[in-house]
């Protein structure tokens, strides 16, 4: 008689199962090793979570003992700033104001001139007057003393 259906696939997969790989003392020792190096990487894993977990805290402590700091040499900054700003103001009005005396004195200078060119104009008008008045009077003395330049 001939044996089951179930004995004979069961016989079957052990057959193939023994083909395929017959030593199953390589395969729990292979188990074994993948076992011990998952092991191995979790652990790795687990002092860099802690390495990180302590980055954390060492950056937050950082970043809150330099958040005054920084805001302080921002408010600095600002003041500072403000200052070159209210330099340049002064110097922007220091410069408007030289140009507008730059155009008074210029002004006055050409005002001064032109009553000094005036002065020497109405100078040289009463030398000129003062010289035809000393000539009329020498042409008046001379006729009167001689009755004249020419006589007929």
């Amino acid at each position: 008689m001939a044996p089951p259906k179930a004995e004979t696939c069961a016989a079957l997969c052990d057959e193939v199962a023994e083909s395929v790989h017959p030593n199953f003392a390589l395969l729990a020792t292979h188990g074994q090793e993948v076992k011990a190096t998952a092991d191995g990487m979790l652990a790795r894993l687990d002092e860099l979570g802690a390495m990180l977990g302590t980055l954390r805290a060492e950056g937050r402590e950082q970043r809150t003992a330099l958040e005054p700091v920084l805001e302080a040499f921002a408010a600095g900054l600002a003041r500072d700033f403000a200052y070159l700003d209210s330099v340049e103001d002064t110097v922007g009005a220091i410069t408007h104001a030289v140009a507008q005396m730059e155009a008074q004195l210029a002004q006055l200078e050409q005002t001064h001139f032109r009553q000094a060119r005036l002065r020497d104009v109405a100078a040289a008008r009463k030398g000129i007057e003062s010289l035809f008045g000393k000539l009329g009077g020498v042409t008046a003395s001379l006729g009167q003393a001689g009755g004249g330049l020419t006589q007929p």
